[in-house]
């Protein structure tokens, strides 16, 4: 899988990237939704991994941006530590999956099974 995390947390996408390069993937950081954006318009990502809450545009947002514009990876996730109802739904409608801050190594690694069984 080639990843892209997005996290205004350093310590977060140090953390993923290191965990998921051991697991073998292609990884790819972003501090904020609009350099993101940037790196999904180059291409090469099948994977996105990225907090909700974030300072500018939220996850969410960016999804729905990405979607309009025909970037949006086959496989997303949504990392946060909490995720109000109407956002849950949302993600939920749209096919996303969702995990919780604070995860551990196992909890990553069922995220990853999860979104390697998309096609």
């Amino acid at each position: 899988m080639r990843v892209l995390i997005v996290d205004d947390e350093a310590d977060i996408r140090m953390i993923l990237r290191i965990n998921l390069e051991r697991m073998g993937h292609e990884v790819q950081t972003a501090p904020n939704a609009a350099q993101a954006y940037d790196l999904l318009a180059e291409g090469g990502v099948d994977t996105l991994l990225l907090d909700v809450s974030m300072p500018g545009e939220t996850g969410l947002q960016l999804v729905r941006r990405l979607r309009a514009d025909g970037l949006l990876p086959p496989r997303v996730a949504l990392l946060s530590a909490m995720l109000p109802d109407t956002w849950l739904d949302s993600a939920d409608a749209e096919g996303i999956l969702q995990l919780p801050k604070p995860f551990g190594i196992a909890d990553l690694q069922g995220l990853v099974a999860s979104l390697d069984a998309i096609p």
